[in-house]
Parts: C-alpha cells; sequence; structure tokens
C-alpha cells in the first residue's frame, strides 16, 4: 500500500524500483558498447590485461543486474520480490563502481584528451542516469561514477584539467538537486495518483452498495406491482397501480444511468460479445415503448433494412442502451407525429458490417447551439423540460460514451420545429453462426410461457422469494425454494430441476461458492445455474460466468426477461400449455429440515389471519408452497439457533436470529419477534438464554401447526 510519504525515499525504494528495472535492457546494452569504446579508445595507452579485466568484471556485473532485473519484470508479485529489488539496487551501485574505477586505473599522466574523454563518458553516465533511478539511488550510482574522475583531475591533472573538475563537481550538484526534484515531484504524483485511485475505488464501491440496497426493496417493489396488476382492481387502484410502476421504473432507471456513468468514468466499462440479431433487437425496442408511444398517440415504426446482415457478432447489450436511451428520449421529447427507427446495414471488403440506426423524431428540435450541450453529463436542452418530462440529464452522455467504447459514434441532426434524427454508427463482425431466438416462439410474455418446466429458486431473503415464485408461477412454471446454498444442495442430490434460479448474496454460502457445489454434484455439470443479484456493476457478470454460470439477471427482474432467460437455458422441457393451471400438490411434513420461506402472527387467531391475508394475497397455490417450504426450514433453522446459545456462540445466534425474524412475516407473531430480538441481546445478565429458546420454540411449534392445518 502507498504511504504518504513526502520524503526522498531510500536507495532500496521499493516503490520507484520498478522504474529502474524498466530500462535494464537498454542499461545493459548501453554499458556493453560505451565499454568497448574505452577499450578501443585507450588500447594504445592502458595496460592490456588492466583494461580487458575492467571490461570483464563490468560485463559480469551489467549481466547479473539484468538477469535480476528480468525475474523482477516477470514475477513483480511474489513474496521475494522486495528482496530482489535491493538485490538489483545492489549490482546497481557495484556497476557505478565499476565504471568510477576507469579513472584511477587508466588516468595518462600529460595526455589530458584521454582523461578529459574519461570524464565525458562519467558525465555522460550520470546525465543519462538522472530519471531512471529513485534520488537516492540514483546518488549511490552517480557519485561512485564521478567522483573518481574528479578528484584524479583536481590532483593529477594540469590547469585546464582542475578547471574543468570543478565545472564538474557545478554539474554534478545541479544534477543531485535535479534528482532530487524528480523524487520529490514523482512522490507527490504518486501519491495525488493512489489517492484519486482510493477516492475512485470508494466512490464505485459506495455506488454499488448503494446501488445493491436500492434494487432489493425496488425489486420487491416492482415486482408486487406486476403480480399486484394481474388482480382485480377497480378503475382508481389501476391508476394508483400505473403511478407506482411508473415511478419504480422511472426511480431504477436514474440509478442505472449513475451507475453506468460512474462505471465510464472510472474506466471499467467492459463488453461482452456474443452473436446476436439487431432485427430482434430492433423488435423488441418496439414492443418496450409501443405502449407509451401509443397512449401519447404517437406511431412508433421500425424500418428494418439490414436483410442478410441482421445476425452480428459484437457487444448487444450496449446496442440495446444505447437504442433504449434515443427511443426512451424520443418518446418522451414528442408529443404530437411519431417516431422512426430506420436501420442500415453496409458490408465492408474486409468481411466487417457497418451499421447505421437513426431514430427520427417530430419533436420540437433542438437549436444549434445547444446540440453539444446535450451531451453533456446532467443536462437537457431546457431546463424547462426537465421539469416538464423530468429525467437527470444522462442517457445522451452514456449513449455517446457507450458508441465510442465500442468504436462507434453518435451524431445529431436537428432543426426546431422539424424535430431531431439522432444516429448511431458502429462497425461488427458478422455472426459466428447462425442466431436463435427461442424467446420470439413465445405467444405471450410472460403468459404460460414455461409451462412444466421445473425451477430451483435458491433465495434467502423472504420477500423476494414471494416475488420470484409469485413470477414463476405466473408463468406456469413449478418451483421448488430453498433459502441458502446448504439446503439447495441437499435438495439437489434427490431431485433435478430443470433450471436453478439463485440469488448471488446470501449467508455463508453465496451464490458463486454453491454453483462451484452444484456443479460437482452427479448430473448438474450441464444443469443451467442463472444469477440474479442487486449489484449491478460489470465485474459482477463477469464474476458470475467465471463461477460457471450460465446466465445473469440484475435486480429488480424484469419479468420478461426472467422468462426469455429460464426459456433459453430450458425451455426444451417446456410442456404444451393446458386450459387451466394445474394446481400445486403440498410437500408432506416428513420431519425433513431443509427449505424455508417467509412472515407475521401473535396470538392463535392473529396467525390465522396473517396466513390468509397471505394467501389472499398469492394465491392458493403459491402461498401453499410458501407455507410449506417454511415448515420444512422453520425446525433446522431452530435446531440451529439452539446449538448456538448452547455453545455460547452468541455472534452465530444473533445472525440465525435475524435470518429468522425475516422468515417471520407469514406468521404475524409480534412475540416470536420480540424472543428474537432478545437474543440478540445476549449476552445479558438479565437474560435466561435457555428459557427464552425454550418459549421460541413452543411458538414457532404453535404457528408450524397452524400452517399444517392451512394446508391440509
Amino acid at each position: 500500500m502507498y504511504t504518504d510519504d513526502t520524503s526522498h525515499g531510500t536507495v532500496f525504494d521499493d516503490r520507484q524500483m520498478p522504474t529502474a528495472t524498466s530500462n535494464y535492457w537498454i542499461a545493459w546494452g548501453a554499458s556493453l558498447l560505451v565499454g568497448g569504446l574505452i577499450i578501443q579508445t585507450l588500447h594504445d595507452v592502458a595496460n592490456h590485461q588492466r583494461l580487458h579485466a575492467w571490461y570483464a568484471t563490468l560485463a559480469a556485473l551489467t549481466t547479473i543486474r539484468l538477469i535480476i532485473g528480468i525475474h523482477i519484470k516477470r514475477h513483480p508479485k511474489e513474496p521475494h520480490a522486495p528482496l530482489w529489488l535491493r538485490l538489483y539496487a545492489i549490482f546497481v551501485i557495484l556497476v557505478g563502481i565499476t565504471w568510477g574505477m576507469t579513472s584511477p586505473l587508466f588516468f595518462v599522466d600529460g595526455r589530458p584528451e584521454y582523461n578529459l574523454f574519461l570524464l565525458i563518458v562519467g558525465m555522460g553516465i550520470v546525465s543519462v542516469s538522472v530519471a531512471l533511478h529513485s534520488a537516492w539511488l540514483y546518488a549511490a550510482f552517480t557519485q561512485p561514477v564521478i567522483l573518481p574522475f574528479i578528484y584524479m583531475l583536481a590532483t593529477h591533472g594540469g590547469p585546464l584539467e582542475k578547471v574543468v573538475a570543478l565545472l564538474a563537481i557545478i554539474y554534478d550538484a545541479v544534477l543531485l538537486v535535479t534528482a532530487f526534484n524528480f523524487n520529490r515531484i514523482d512522490n507527490a504524483l504518486r501519491r495525488a495518483k493512489f489517492e484519486a485511485e482510493s477516492a475512485n475505488q470508494a466512490k464505485s464501491e459506495f455506488l454499488a452498495n448503494i446501488s445493491h440496497e436500492i434494487r432489493t426493496p425496488l425489486n420487491a417493489i416492482i415486482g408486487t406491482g406486476y403480480l399486484l396488476q394481474k388482480t382485480h382492481l377497480s378503475a382508481l387502484q389501476k391508476v394508483y397501480l400505473q403511478t407506482l410502476n411508473a415511478s419504480s421504473r422511472a426511480l431504477l432507471g436514474l440509478v442505472n444511468n449513475i451507475l453506468d456513468l460512474s462505471k465510464i468514468e472510472a474506466g471499467k466499462l467492459e463488453h461482452h460479445a456474443t452473436n446476436f440479431d439487431l432485427s430482434s433487437v430492433l423488435r423488441e425496442i418496439r414492443a418496450i415503448f409501443a405502449v407509451e408511444a401509443r397512449q401519447k398517440g404517437l406511431t412508433l415504426e421500425v424500418r428494418d433494412e439490414l436483410g442478410e446482415y441482421a445476425h452480428l457478432h459484437g457487444d448487444q447489450q450496449v446496442v440495446c442502451q444505447i437504442l433504449n436511451n434515443l427511443v426512451g428520449n424520443a418518446t418522451k421529447f414528442t408529443d404530437d407525429g411519431g417516431i422512426e427507427i430506420h436501420a442500415i446495414a453496409k458490408p465492408r471488403n474486409d468481411g466487417k458490417i457497418d451499421i447505421r440506426i437513426h431514430v427520427h423524431d417530430s419533436g420540437e428540435g433542438i437549436p444549434e447551439d445547444q446540440q453539444q450541450q446535450i451531451f453533456a453529463s446532467f443536462a437537457q436542452a431546457d431546463t424547462s423540460t426537465t421539469r416538464l418530462h423530468g429525467g437527470a440529464g444522462l442517457g445522451l452522455t452514456i449513449s455517446r460514451h457507450l458508441a465510442e467504447s465500442i468504436g462507434g459514434s453518435l451524431a445529431l441532426d436537428s432543426t426546431p420545429g422539424h424535430g431531431s434524427t439522432f444516429t448511431f454508427s458502429a462497425t461488427f463482425d458478422p455472426a459466428t453462426e447462425t442466431v436463435t431466438n427461442p424467446a420470439d416462439e413465445l405467444d405471450t410474455l410472460p403468459g404460460r410461457s414455461l409451462q412444466g418446466i421445473h425451477v430451483m429458486l435458491i433465495e434467502d431473503d423472504p420477500i423476494n422469494q414471494q416475488i420470484a415464485v409469485g413470477l414463476l408461477h405466473e408463468t406456469g412454471a413449478r418451483v421448488t425454494v430453498a433459502s441458502d446454498g446448504a439446503s439447495a444442495l441437499e435438495l439437489l442430490r434427490e431431485e433435478r430441476p430443470d433450471a436453478v434460479l439463485l440469488d448471488i448474496q446470501m449467508p455463508d454460502m453465496d451464490g458463486y461458492a454453491t454453483t462451484t457445489e452444484i456443479r460437482k454434484l452427479p448430473g448438474c455439470k450441464d444443469l443451467p445455474v442463472i444469477a440474479m443479484t442487486a449489484h449491478a456493476f460489470s465485474d459482477a457478470r463477469a464474476k458470475a460466468i467465471a463461477a460457471d454460470m450460465n446466465d445473469f439477471l440484475t435486480k429488480p427482474v424484469d419479468p420478461a426477461a426472467l422468462v426469455r432467460v429460464i426459456y433459453r437455458w430450458a425451455g426444451s422441457k417446456r410442456k404444451p400449455r393446458p386450459m387451466a393451471p394445474t394446481p400445486l400438490t403440498p410437500v408432506p411434513d416428513t420431519g425433513d429440515k431443509r427449505r424455508q420461506a417467509d412472515v407475521p402472527a401473535d396470538s392463535i387467531q392473529e396467525t390465522r389471519q396473517s396466513l390468509q391475508a397471505v394467501t389472499d394475497s398469492l394465491g392458493e397455490a403459491v402461498s401453499r408452497e410458501l407455507f410449506t417450504n417454511t415448515a420444512d426450514s422453520l425446525p433446522r433453522k431452530m435446531d440451529q439457533l439452539a446449538e448456538a446459545i448452547a455453545a455460547e456462540s452468541w455472534e452465530e445466534a444473533a445472525r440465525l436470529a435475524h435470518q429468522l425474524k425475516g422468515m417471520m412475516f407469514i406468521f404475524g407473531n409480534s412475540r416470536i419477534r420480540e424472543l428474537l430480538e432478545q437474543i440478540k441481546a445476549i449476552p445479558c445478565e438479565t437474560l435466561d438464554s435457555h428459557q427464552i429458546t425454550t418459549e421460541l420454540r413452543q411458538e414457532i411449534d404453535r404457528s408450524l401447526e397452524l400452517i399444517h392445518e392451512k394446508c391440509g
């Protein structure tokens, strides 16, 4: 880690040694070349044996320095790297001493031309070294080189040589001051770079964490809204629900934009090239905005002139995001007329395909003096329209950055009163294989398009369990729920679903570790595993794929996207859709302690009311499976909690109590919640852990009896 140090460093400054080693080949070659020049020049006046011994020593030392430098370059992070750096510094100093020996060894009395030649060589070595090493290492290398020259000239030379020695002293002093100034500036730059990177890393981590915290409740809000719109609502309730859905999705869009801008600024934008069908992308974009356009009385047309060049290889996600932003803006800022998406493909001689997509709207247009401003962050053409239409002014900024990140461009042509045309241009490779779009075969999305597909949901959050189960049952899927990785592995040893949908952030065993263990189970090597997470940074996606997961969904999970992803990986298991959904058969209580689920109750009557409320909200089939999973999981969790308390493992007990509290919402049992809060407060002299545990088990047993009664 960088330390906040403004000193000039030491001879063995680990932070600056890599600068020295980066030029080791140049230093080695130059040393041998200049040494050979000295031998050639002094051949007639110096002792040959001494001359060749000196050169052999120089060659040996510089070669050893080269070998050490190569090792450092190839293994910069090994545990012994600091020792190698120090060893390199020692040989740098030894080479400097060897150069300095040329003056006392080869000084020629009465021949100033040879002596001045040696001085010029020494001064040249000193000069070129000023930017190669840390300040103290520079001094340790150069002073053994130059001081013997100065001493010999001052003590054995004539008047001219004495004057030159004085000038050499001044020159050497100037270079020393320069080296230490370079070192001070380098330290300041390194510190500034470290602080900037640290601040940027802190910002990225903060945004990732706040994104996770925002997306988790948003997932519940959007998912609940989707399920609620499937129920019978009054006209006024539908209006309220539309407002709720629009507001939650607007908030999600803002969160996404801020995260995207942060990734772009941090240089962490990653691309994932896949084969995709651009014509299908255009159809999906039109489907996304068709309802909004229709509500505003606008036409939304697609002119697809891609022909045989629609199948491409590139980052489909970037293309979708750019088109989403462009068509979204066009829909937002157009009040009359319509929007046209016009796509053109042009093959190139090198086999690549040039793509141009024009998004034209009949809106009010943008004045020329504001056309560049709209590509700036948090900017729109008119602040009054910001208040009228909403938005943070990030979409176009992000779109331009995204386009440029894949070697494309985003241009604007607009005339006030005649609308605007945004043109996205990019070059792609043709698809490497035939692109299939199984989701296009679905007659309804989500509908009952996953009928007969068995999905295992691994999710520790009870509310997200409830939402995901509801979404999946809406599509006709059969769902098995596991509350953590260990439970899922137990279930997978006995039954084999068609796909696994799991949350990445889970206690004890996260999604990555769970996937690793799933792959070790017999017959699970090719089982589709689909990750869900509220973390939206691209490294989460890359980490999921690296962990041998098949696909990735970001919370809040869009129902249509959920269906498409599951259908993509498990669509072959789909069964014909029956006339009516098949009711779920409750899983009998076998005493197996494996699963988990959800929520609240206090007295017996309140528990019954709560269970009925959950049934009314989710429907008979979904709630029955939820209750069954809860009945399966609670005893095991209770046993684990009792064991932790008996072992006085209070941290583990508090963690398990927190998990159980999240499961209690289907019971509505305030006494259970109070007892769990007391357990989280243990150790405390005024609390009797045994009594609390006994009462908690009794309350849970009574609640479980009501569940079994409810499920028949």
